[in-house]
């Protein structure tokens, strides 16, 4: 079973089933040079990981602000705006901890239904905004789609 994995990931992926090609085809390669271990060893000889990882920037605590968070009940993109502006957290930075397109962060803020995909996938950014906020991302993203669910009539 793991064979077969290990066959699937290889064929799966265009830079692995490259380099086991490459090496095939040589003729000159050893059934070690086939394996997995050792094409995933080549793979990172030719793009090496390079993951720098950016800090989170400090904010000075507002104490007053936070006890407003805390007892937030009614969700809004404003408020989420207001949130990542706090916590000095651009749309770009958001966009790279949530992998959400920066695009569609600023659209969710804005609560702007036709820049937004499906109501399902908007619910999904909200939770992962909800989070790289530090905030409860069930309770945000209920009221944020009760509200979001109103602009639109539904």
């Amino acid at each position: 079973m793991v064979l077969i994995e290990e066959a699937y990931q290889v064929l799966g992926n265009k830079i692995l089933r490259n380099i086991y090609d490459q090496r095939l085809l040589s003729g000159r390669a050893s059934l070690n040079d086939l394996t997995y271990a050792s094409i995933i060893e080549a793979s990172k000889q030719v793009f090496p990981e390079q993951k720098v990882e950016k800090p989170i920037p400090t904010f000075k605590k507002d104490e007053a602000f936070e006890k407003e968070i805390a007892a937030k009940e009614n969700w809004d993109g404003a408020f989420l705006q207001k949130v990542r502006e706090y916590k000095q957290i651009s749309v770009q930075r958001m966009s790279e901890i949530t992998k959400i397109n920066s695009y569609y962060v600023t659209a969710v803020e804005s609560m702007d239904p036709s820049g937004l995909p499906a109501v399902v996938f908007v619910r999904g950014y909200v939770v992962q905004i909800a989070k790289a906020l530090g905030l409860d991302d069930k309770k945000v993203a209920d009221s944020y789609m009760k509200n979001f669910k109103n602009g639109l009539g539904k």
